[in-house]
């Protein structure tokens, strides 16, 4: 065998020799991977109604939190949800159901909603504020958003298209407001009073800063002296 030979054929076998050696030494390493939270459908269970803030209420039997989509079904006609706790809870969105036997109302009297994306609300279903607080929530088509005589504040709230602010109700008393903050978007309808003149509302833009209407929505004024 020539030494040429030789040598290539040595050192060959060094390197896998060397190649083994190096896998034999090889040890398994685990690898950190990124937090994600997965959404969570959270519905309501009381047929009788009650308060928002009752862990019992709820399907998890806790009460849903800022990563959570809830559900609230259809409840008899003289049934509300009430949010009537001075805190501030958070969800990912809210979706009031409705069927034959009946709608769905959710009442803030207390406290802050916060809502960081959609607040749907089926025909005949709606959301009223009575003295509590609805946050960063975009109430979408075909939704209701309702104000009351007890007043209560929108925080950074959009007005979908074909959506509806509306202050004509006469719920607790013909003069419904609110107090904006974090400015309005309004891109459907705000109906601050009504055709005969016996309710009207009123939309008071307070806080620190500058705070705006903005949109491409409409706003109606009723026949009342206060909307002229």
């Amino acid at each position: 065998m020539h030494l040429f030979d030789w040598l290539r054929r040595r050192r060959v076998r060094d390197t896998r020799s060397q190649t083994r050696r190096r896998r034999a030494h090889a040890k398994p390493r685990l690898e950190a991977l990124e937090n994600r939270v997965v959404p969570t459908l959270v519905k309501w269970t009381n047929v009788g109604g009650g308060t928002w803030n009752t862990p019992g209420n709820w399907s998890t039997g806790s009460l849903p939190g800022a990563n959570d989509d809830v559900e609230i079904p259809a409840l008899a006609s003289s049934l509300t949800v009430t949010h009537s706790t001075n805190v501030i809870d958070q969800v990912k969105s809210v979706t009031l159901d409705a069927n034959a036997s009946g709608t769905t109302s959710l009442v803030l009297s207390s406290g802050t909603l916060s809502v960081t994306g959609n607040l749907q609300t089926s025909t005949g279903g709606n959301v009223t504020i009575k003295g509590g607080t609805l946050a960063n929530a975009t109430v979408t088509n075909g939704s209701k958003l309702a104000l009351s005589d007890s007043g209560g504040t929108l925080f950074g709230v959009t007005i979908a298209s074909a959506a509806t602010l509306d202050a004509t109700q006469n719920i607790g008393g013909s003069q419904a407001y609110a107090v904006v903050t974090a400015g309005l978007t309004l891109n459907g309808t705000a109906n601050l009073g009504a055709a005969n003149g016996n309710t009207y509302g009123t939309l008071y833009f307070e806080g620190g800063g500058i705070q705006t209407l903005s949109g491409t929505g409409t706003v109606t004024f009723g026949t009342h002296t206060s909307n002229r």
